[in-house]
C-alpha cells in the first residue's frame, strides 16, 4: 500500500504553511519523546510510585491536546511546554520511593546498582588504569619510592606541616587510581592546603595480608622521617582503605608509637567475617554489593582474596574485632543501605565505649562511599562539610 501512496505524496504540492506545520509536528513529536522518554526511564530506574506514571501520562495527553488546538498562540504553546517540563520534574520528586532520600541521590544509587551488575563491570574494575591525571595549578606531585610501594605527595606552592595520609579503596585488589588523585586535591582544599600523601600499596592476589599493612606502616614512618609530626597527620581511608586506616592505627597503638591527630573512615570494610547484622538486612538494598531480591547469596559481598590463609577475626584484618582504647578522634561516614553499615556502627560503638571522641554519620538511604559524589547530591555535600570540619578542627595550629 505504501508503495502506491509514496509516489502520490511526492507529487503533492504543499504550500509554505503546510510544510511549516509538518516540521512543527515532527519537532513536537521528537521533543515530547525526548523529554518524557527520559523522565519515564528515570521513573522506571528509581522504581517510582504508581501515581507518578499516571501523572506523567495525563501531562503528555494534555500537552498533545493543547498542541492540537490551532487557536493557541505561540506564547501559549511555549507556556504549555514550560509547564509540561516543570510537571515532568515535579513528577519525579513526587513519585520517588523514599521521602528522606534526595531525588539525585536516589537516581545515582539506582544507576550505580545497574552499572555494577553489568557483566563487564567486574572485568573493568580489575583492569589496570593508565593515569591521565595532571596536578592542577598551585599543586605539584612528588613520587617517593619505598621498599615495596610508592607514596604520592601532593603539595601546594606553600610550605605546609599538615598532612592527610590517604589510603585508597578497591577491595585490596586495585592500585591507586586517578579518582584518588582528584580526591587528594579535594582533601587538600578542604583542609586549608594540607599536603596529601597517597599510598600506592601492594594488592592481591599477588600480595596478601599483611602486605598492605606493612606498606602503610612503612609509609607512616617515611612521613615522620620527612619531618611531619604525628599530631599534624590525619589518616583517611575509604572502603578497603578504611580497613587499612583502622588496622594501621591499631598497629601504631599496639607498638607503642605515637598516634595521628585523627582518623577519617568512609564506608570502612571492617568485618571480613560478614557477621554484622547489615550483611543480612541490607543485602537487597545495597546497590554496590547487594543482590536482587529473591536471589540467594553465593559468595562474600566483597572478595576475600587479600585475606589469604589468615583468620578473618584477626583485628588487623577485620578491625571490628579490635579494641579502640587510646585512639585519637574519629569520623566515620557510611550509608544506611550498605551491607557494610554494621561494620561502621560496631567500630563507632567500641570507640565510644573506650572513651574516644568519635562521630558517626550514618546517612539514610545512601550507598557505598557516597561522599565520592562530591557536589552532585545533597547527602555527599553534607558529608564533605563534616569531613572539612573534622580536618580543620584536628589539624588546627
Amino acid at each position: 500500500m505504501f508503495n502506491n501512496v509514496w509516489p502520490y505524496l511526492k507529487e503533492v504540492k504543499m504550500d509554505k504553511q503546510q510544510k511549516e506545520n509538518i516540521y512543527k509536528n515532527i519537532g513536537f513529536c521528537i521533543s515530547i519523546t525526548f523529554i518524557f522518554g527520559i523522565t519515564l526511564l528515570l521513573m522506571l530506574m528509581i522504581k517510582a510510585r504508581w501515581y507518578g506514571f499516571f501523572i506523567l501520562a495525563v501531562t503528555v495527553a494534555l500537552l498533545c491536546y493543547l498542541r492540537s488546538k490551532n487557536k493557541l498562540g505561540k506564547w501559549k504553546i511555549r507556556l504549555c511546554w514550560i509547564g509540561a517540563i516543570c510537571m515532568a520534574i515535579a513528577t519525579l520528586f513526587i513519585s520517588k520511593p523514599y521521602e528522606n532520600i534526595s531525588l539525585v541521590g536516589t537516581i545515582v544509587s539506582e544507576g550505580i546498582g545497574m552499572v555494577t551488575k553489568l557483566p563487564a563491570y567486574s572485568e573493568k574494575f580489575l583492569n589496570e588504569e593508565k593515569s591521565t591525571w595532571k596536578a592542577p595549578d598551585g599543586y605539584e606531585l612528588e613520587k617517593h619510592k619505598l621498599s615495596a610501594s610508592v607514596i604520592e605527595l601532593l603539595k601546594t606552592d606553600k610550605d605546609q606541616e599538615k598532612v592527610i595520609y590517604q589510603l585508597h579503596g578497591g577491595s585490596y585488589l586495585k592500585k591507586l587510581r586517578d579518582i584518588y588523585r582528584y580526591k587528594a586535591v579535594v582533601l587538600s582544599k578542604k583542609s586549608n592546603g594540607a599536603y596529601v600523601a597517597s599510598l600506592d600499596y601492594r594488592v592481591a592476589p599477588e600480595y596478601t595480608f599483611p602486605a598492605a599493612l606493612e606498606d602503610a606502616l612503612e609509609g607512616w614512618n617515611y612521613l615522620l622521617d620527612l619531618g611531619y609530626k604525628p599530631e599534624n597527620i590525619i589518616i583517611e581511608g575509604d572502603s578497603a582503605g578504611g580497613n587499612l586506616a583502622l588496622a594501621l592505627s591499631l598497629k601504631l597503638r599496639d607498638n607503642g608509637m605515637e598516634m595521628p591527630a585523627g582518623i577519617i573512615c568512609i564506608s570502612p570494610w571492617a568485618d571480613l567475617t560478614e557477621k554484622g547484622d547489615s550483611h543480612q538486612y541490607n543485602l537487597y538494598l545495597d546497590s554496590s554489593f547487594g543482590i536482587e531480591e529473591g536471589d540467594k547469596k553465593s559468595k562474600p559481598a566483597v572478595p576475600l582474596t587479600y585475606a589469604g590463609d589468615t583468620d578473618l577475626r584477626n583485628p588487623y584484618l577485620s578491625p571490628v574485632y579490635g579494641n579502640y582504647d587510646k585512639f585519637p578522634p574519629m569520623l566515620i561516614l557510611v550509608g544506611s543501605y550498605e551491607v557494610l553499615e554494621s561494620d561502621s556502627i560496631t567500630i563507632y560503638k567500641k570507640a565510644i565505649d573506650a572513651g574516644v571522641d568519635a562521630k558517626l554519620i550514618d546517612q539514610y538511604g545512601m550507598f557505598h562511599v557516597y561522599p565520592f559524589m562530591y557536589n552532585l547530591t545533597p547527602e555527599s555535600r553534607s558529608a564533605w562539610k563534616e569531613i572539612e570540619k573534622f580536618m580543620i578542627e584536628f589539624l588546627r595550629t
